[in-house]
């Protein structure tokens, strides 16, 4: 007997090195497997290389993470780093594949030993530079699990990564864009991924800097399904403090959960959505972000129905498009096969309602296999929860888990199925380690165990008995052993509450399926009236000090085994509860760290007899010196032992132990752990004395509850609370303050005056909160401090990551695995924060310092506040300002290279208005007329962020009880400080003015009085006389004339717009410019009544002068100056300017704005089969244009008659205009046609009541408009290219119209249609032409268009739809030819001959009269239709 007890420890010792050697032998085993790939169905996957071990596997996804905060790291950082070898590496690692073909389908134990059943928050080590270095070779884990098919992505650190999204269609899993930092908008521009259609789980985007816009990212992302969501969201837009607008254009369907966009201090467009349409089944929670009263578009978007809208350009799509019922979003063709996402599976390439009978569904998106459905096992998740599922296909789907009403089941091949519940349902799951609660948590409602269970539990918890039971407590078969080694906490497995049988299907050590190794607080087994059954395997039981072997046997004799050995049942380390004759061992603190301490102590040497297996090094986190070696009553005070080898030679022993928390008292012993037999039972047992110490302090934790309140005009108030893991003594709190400007390209694309601020009622902020469950302590006991109840406190939402990469709501701990601030990286901001605080220490810090740091287009000041505060007011700054407000606490420093700045937290506030800011002074009146006033006045200088408009209020004080009248004008510039107010009646008028900012309405200022229309009567008498003989004179002239003008030769005019011209002598006026300003360079045409030549005006200026034969009489330089003055009429962007008039000397010069690139007409011929050929942007761009400069003349009662590309001019930077009317008419003769050797006209451009009636008006300019339409498109082809000329008018005169060309834009075409209507009343103005494709212009247009100028907003807001203005009828005299031409066209209609016009060639005057030549008197005759 004493024989066998001596070798007992040689027997354990052997035992343990063949278990340790088959652990081996199996972790290295490979399995060979075949590469597998099928690329003719979609959704097949794709088989990986099978030569990969388990350890390989840990390795790879430990690297992943690595490589993500490493290569990322060093992409932001190191400049010289090659980008195309980085993508280069990214597309080699993409073509491995993500499917481990080697690993068994479903029973994964030895797996989920080390990753399933772990804590999702791996320990953090400190990593040596050499160790960086060799982890940033390795590769990350793959995502793509088929073609075009991708799992999971977490994509930060770098905006390089973003290639690992190329060629994903689906994303099966979710996809996190997180912590892309210190980027700008010019880092985005090439990052697009078109064919991203679908994302099952949930999308979040967090802290991406310069990325303004989600519409390039993912342009055609439709659905969002919801599979997996981030605590009840399947869409997040956290933080992004550079996103304007969401402008997923074509984001349809978020299937499952909601949508939370908070804290985004330049986002707009949130509130122009209908985002019920798109969130049938969650909660949406959109708050902090821009302020909506100084976003676009406050109201919707005009141009898109019901308002709705993502962007400016981009409205929100409310109709289903015209696909299959199958489709769900957009498709590209009619049939259930053309669908970009089905609605519910895809199978053969088709959308389809239901799978077919031999295949199952997966993730409600696709149908596959029964192997395809097991082999989903084999993938190695991203997400750790993601990779505990065990996939089975089961009635018709591949699920994880098995509906109510069945229980797992293990197949003849060992595959988890479902079967149908014999009584009470069974859930299997696979064995695991339990180191942890949050391990325990998932075996909750399971009732097998296919597999072994160990527990390892070391870390104390006051419930954990009651989490135990909670539990583990519905198991009644585990399948395998199980394994209870070094669990403190344990005290009984009383939590099996119904476990029936332990099958010891594998065995551990010393083939026992019930292995209780040291557990030194277990003092009982199971209850007595608990009957289990072991049917195969022996017990194990050693070093369970509390556990009394009479119980051990009393279960021995329950199972059926009582022939138990020493070897499997020792008595002398079962139940002594206390070790006796200590022999003391030395030990101290050899090194301190925030989160680790070296111990060391000396070497124990046994006595004879006894053999020395190991040391166990006990430590435990406490403020009371008055702890014992034994567990106190509190179980979360509860020893942490640590296993230590014996060393070989050493004569010290050394144990680093990691994992502390920072700033905090720790107290440790050691002592032996020794083998013996009966012999040596008595033999001493060493032991050290309970040495304290402390771990040195680390960086804390973020301040938490930062809010920020403006409390004045130039001051906000910042408050927060401590940090939630101060890890040491806060020295100070670092606070900065950046001015964000507001876009004023952004606020001026919005009207004020058609979408007025609404003022918003200031409310009151509230937090979201959450309670902690005070702990009930025993006064006066050793508990006291450590289990002291913590007060509920108010805790705001959160973002917060973790060591493992992931993203989660819930906060990791004390320690920052993610920097956010710049104080702790670059230089000068440590050196900074720290030179800020190196006078003074917390303790008597008072004072409050700040620096100002220069940045491009940023203003920065940080703040250096005592840690005795949880509040500052920021002062001096910008009233009604936007502001964003970091703050981070500061732990006093330890080491001089030590930095102990934590991450920072984001605020946003904007200060309130100054009450006068907004004030307009210097407000005037000049009367222009009887009718128009030009109110004048200074601008603001200073106003609440940005004026928005001016408000006029004016009223007729001649009026008895008059209303008053105000006009709103909205702000265009700031050179914007005049306007005119028209259609006055005579009176004495008051008037005052306001201006409107984002901040809301300024006071009005002082009321100034004038007189419009208003004469002495004494004048009244004497001019009614001199006007009454005026009258008459002229009449009498009229009379006159007329008759003798019968005698005379008849001179025909033709396509006159204005038909009241009378020739007159030119008068010189303000418009004369000295000839000597006037330097004439070079010739660039023919004009219509001379030479066109290139020029300089004042020195400096290039300009077009027109000139007049030397040879023309005085009549002829009259008509020359007389059509220029028309001009002088026009002043608008659109139409080409008059410079000025030269006509003191010979020979005149009328002097043009200069268009270098020609007329229209010849730009689109040069421009053919070149890179120039406009795309459908540009073409919308030259339509608008040219309908804004039509629309201008429209406004002032004028119509062109002759609009045509010829007529429009081309600037330098391809603005189109329209030309200075008639120049082109000798260039393009082709262009007009002679009817009986009579009369030149445009035929082709001509509308059909020109053509019937001779009657021209704005609507007849209208159809031109859309001849001009089809010259762009075709690039300035003739229209109806092949008809002659008579079939152009029996064509139009039928009902004919010009046919949209190919690839014509669909709006272009629209409006084409409504120019060719009919009826002219049909047609639309050209201020609605401009409306239509206003929406697809740039901010230049708005600038610049009369559209959008104070006359054409009045024009707009009254709502006139048609200008009124009469007709201008065209009487042809043509001799003793018939009236009705139109009818007889046939007769002598011919094509004029080029040469014979330019010698005979008519005159254009006054905008189109044309002078042809002398025909024979005759009488008038009317033109009926």
């Amino acid at each position: 007997m004493r024989t066998r007890k001596s070798l007992l420890p040689i027997v354990v010792l052997c035992v343990t090195v063949v278990d340790l050697a088959l652990c081996q032998e199996k972790r290295w085993s490979k399995t060979a497997t075949t590469k597998h790939r099928d690329k003719s169905a979609k959704g097949k996957y794709e088989l990986d290389y099978a030569d990969r071990t388990r350890e390989e596997e840990e390795e790879e996804t430990a690297d992943s993470r690595e490589f993500y905060h490493d290569r990322g790291a060093a992409a932001a950082v190191t400049s010289g780093y090659h980008v195309p070898r980085f993508i280069d590496e990214l597309a080699a690692f993409r073509n491995n594949r993500a499917i481990d073909s080697s690993r068994p389908i479903s029973v994964r134990f030895k797996d989920n030993q080390q990753s399933s059943q772990s804590s999702n928050l791996p320990k953090l080590h400190a990593k040596s530079s050499e160790e960086v270095g060799r982890e940033k070779g390795r590769r990350y884990k793959n995502v793509t699990i088929g073609d075009g098919i991708c799992q999971s992505i977490d994509i930060r650190n770098s905006v390089y990564f973003f290639s690992i999204l190329k060629d994903c269609r689906v994303i099966e899993g979710f996809l996190q864009i997180v912590l892309i930092e210190n980027n700008i908008e010019a880092d985005f521009e090439n990052v697009s991924f078109p064919e991203l259609r679908e994302i099952t789980g949930y999308l979040l985007l967090y802290r991406v800097d310069g990325l303004k816009s989600l519409n390039k990212l993912f342009p055609n992302l439709e659905v969002i399904r919801g599979d997996i969501l981030l605590t009840d969201y399947a869409f997040m837009i956290y933080e992004m403090k550079n996103l304007q607008e969401i402008g997923l254009n074509n984001l349809s369907k978020i299937s499952r959960g909601g949508v939370r966009i908070e804290k985004n201090p330049a986002l707009c467009f949130t509130n122009t959505l209908n985002w019920n349409l798109i969130v049938p089944a969650g909660e949406n929670f959109i708050k902090d972000n821009r302020n909506v009263q100084s976003c676009p578009h406050v109201k919707g978007c005009s141009q898109c129905p019901s308002g709705y809208c993502w962007t400016a350009q981009h409205c929100q799509k409310l109709e289903r498009s015209n696909c299959h019922p199958q489709c769900l979003g957009e498709c590209y063709g009619p049939s259930d096969s053309d669908c970009y996402v089905c609605k519910h599976y895809r199978h053969e390439g088709k959308c389809v309602e239901n799978c077919p009978p031999n295949l199952y569904a997966y993730l409600s998106r696709r149908c596959i296999s029964k192997d395809e459905c097991q082999k989903m096992n084999r993938i190695r998740r991203v997400s750790k929860l993601e990779d505990m599922q065990i996939w089975r296909p089961f009635n018709g789907s591949c699920v994880t888990q098995c509906p109510d009403g069945f229980e797992d089941d293990i197949d003849e091949k060992n595959a988890t199925t479902c079967r149908v519940c014999r009584g009470r349902c069974r859930k299997i799951g696979n064995g695991a380690i339990i180191r942890h609660i949050s391990d325990a948590q998932s075996f909750r409602g399971i009732t097998v165990v296919k597999g072994a269970l160990e527990f390892q539990i070391r870390n104390g918890n006051p419930n954990i008995m009651n989490e135990l039971a909670d539990a583990f407590g519905q198991i009644e078969e585990i399948t395998e052993y199980l394994k209870i080694t070094h669990s403190f906490p344990i005290t009984s497995l009383s939590f099996f509450k119904k476990l029936k049988v332990i099958k010891g299907d594998s065995l551990d050590i010393n083939n026992a399926s019930l292995v209780v190794l040291d557990n030194p607080n277990l003092s009982s087994l199971f209850p007595p009236s608990q009957k289990i059954t072991m049917e195969n395997g022996r017990l194990f039981f050693h070093y369970n000090p509390k556990l009394c072997l009479s119980k051990i046997e009393q279960f021995g004799q329950m199972v059926n085994i009582t022939n138990f050995t020493d070897l499997e049942v020792q008595p002398e380390s079962n139940g002594d509860k206390v070790a006796c004759n200590i022999v003391n061992i030395n030990i101290t603190v050899k090194k301190r760290g925030a989160d680790h301490v070296d111990l060391i102590w000396d070497s124990y040497k046994p006595p004879e007899g006894q053999q020395l297996l190991n040391y166990l090094l006990s430590y435990i986190e406490t403020d009371n010196e008055n702890i014992t070696y034994e567990a106190n009553a509190c179980g979360n005070n509860t020893w942490q032992i640590v296993d230590v080898d014996i060393p070989i030679w050493n004569l010290t022993v050394t144990k680093h132990i990691a994992n502390l928390k920072p700033y905090t008292k720790y107290a440790a012993y050691v002592k032996t752990f020794t083998a013996r037999n009966k012999k040596s039972f008595t033999s001493p047992v060493g032991q050290s004395e309970i040495i304290f110490f402390w771990t040195k302090s680390a960086v804390p934790s973020m301040p938490t509850n930062v809010t920020s309140v403006a409390i004045s005009d130039s001051e906000i108030l910042l408050k927060w609370n401590s940090p939630e893991y101060p890890n040491g003594p806060i020295g100070y709190y670092l606070i900065t303050n950046t001015l964000r400007l507001d876009d004023e390209d952004l606020v001026a694309s919005r009207d004020y005056c058609a979408e007025p601020l609404i003022n918003e009622v200031e409310k009151e902020e509230t937090h979201e909160v959450t309670i902690k469950t005070p702990l009930i302590s025993i006064p006066g006991t050793c508990c006291t401090k450590d289990a002291a109840a913590k007060l509920a406190i108010s805790k705001q939402f959160g973002i917060f990551c973790h060591e493992n990469m992931t993203i989660s709501y819930e906060s990791p701990g004390w320690r920052d695995y993610c920097v956010f601030n710049s104080y702790n990286s670059p230089e000068k901001f440590y050196d900074l924060a720290n030179n800020l605080s190196s006078t003074s220490t917390y303790e008597h810090q008072h004072e409050t310092s700040s620096v100002t740091i220069n940045r491009p287009s940023e203003y920065t000041v940080m703040f250096n506040v005592s840690a005795r505060n949880n509040s500052y007011i920021l002062r001096k700054l910008h009233h009604y300002s936007l502001y964003t407000i970091t703050i981070a606490a500061c732990g006093m420093k330890v080491d001089d290279d030590t930095a102990m700045c934590s991450s920072i937290q984001y605020a946003n506030a904007r200060t309130k208005r100054q009450p006068h800011a907004d004030d307009i002074h210097g407000v005037r009146v000049h009367v222009t007329n009887e009718t128009i006033v030009e109110v004048v006045w200074e601008p603001v200088k200073n106003p609440n962020a940005f004026t928005v408009s001016y408000t006029i209020e004016y009223t007729n004080l001649d009026v008895k009880d008059a209303k008053k009248s105000t006009e709103c004008i909205p702000y265009r510039g700031r050179r914007q400080h005049s306007h005119y107010i028209r259609n006055l009646s005579p009176g004495r008028y008051s008037l005052r003015m306001r201006s409107t900012s984002l901040a809301g309405d300024g006071a009005f200022s002082d009321t100034i009085h004038f007189s419009v229309g208003l004469s002495n009567t004494k004048w009244i008498i004497p001019v009614s006389t001199i006007l009454m003989i005026l009258l008459v004179g002229a009449i009498i002239a009229c009379l006159l004339l007329k008759n003798q003008q019968r005698k005379k030769t008849q001179e025909r005019l033709f396509a006159s717009v204005n038909p009241d011209y009378i020739e007159t002598k030119y008068v010189v006026d303000s418009w004369e410019v000295p000839r000597e300003k006037v330097e004439v360079l070079c010739e660039l045409g023919m004009g219509n009544f001379g030479m066109v030549y290139r020029g300089r005006l004042n020195g400096d200026v290039y300009v077009a002068i027109k000139t007049i034969a030397a040879d023309c009489s005085q009549r002829e330089i009259n008509e020359f100056l007389n059509e220029a003055s028309v001009m002088k009429n026009f002043s608008t962007f659109h139409i080409v300017k008059l410079m000025g008039v030269v006509s003191i000397g010979n020979p005149p010069y009328v002097v043009m704005e200069l268009m270098e690139n020609g007329d229209l007409k010849t730009y689109l011929r040069s421009i053919r089969d070149t890179q120039m050929v406009p795309n459908a942007s540009r073409i919308m761009r030259m339509a608008a244009e040219i309908a804004d400069g039509m629309a201008y003349l429209e406004s002032k009662k004028f119509v062109h008659r002759d609009l045509a590309a010829r007529n429009c001019m081309v600037s330098r930077d391809l603005v189109c205009k329209i030309g200075d009317f008639g120049m082109a008419r000798d260039i393009y003769e082709t262009d007009y046609y002679k009817i009986g050797k009579k009369g030149l006209l445009p035929i082709r451009w001509m509308a059909p009541e020109n053509l019937s009636d001779g009657v021209f008006t704005s609507d007849s300019d209208v159809w031109s408009f859309g001849v001009v339409l089809f010259e762009i498109l075709t690039l300035a082809e003739i229209p109806y290219q092949g008809l002659s000329n008579e079939e152009v008018l029996n064509h139009v005169l039928h009902k004919g119209v010009l046919n949209a060309p190919r690839n014509c834009p669909e709006t272009v075409q629209k409006i084409m249609e409504k120019c060719f209507k009919w009826r002219p009343s049909d047609r639309p103005t050209f201020m609605e032409i401009v409306a239509e494709l206003e929406p697809f212009l740039g901010q230049d247009f708005c600038e610049n268009s009369f559209y959008h100028s104070d006359e054409g907003t009045e024009i707009r807001n009254l709502g006139i739809k048609k200008v009124y203005h009469h007709a201008a009828p065209i009487r042809f005299h043509w001799g003793n030819e018939t009236a009705r031409w139109v009818k007889d066209f046939e007769d002598n209609v011919t094509l004029l001959d080029q040469m014979k016009a330019s010698t005979s060639r008519g005159r254009i005057f006054k905008n189109g009269f044309q002078h042809v030549g002398n025909v024979s008197n005759f009488e008038d005759v009317p033109l009926d239709r």
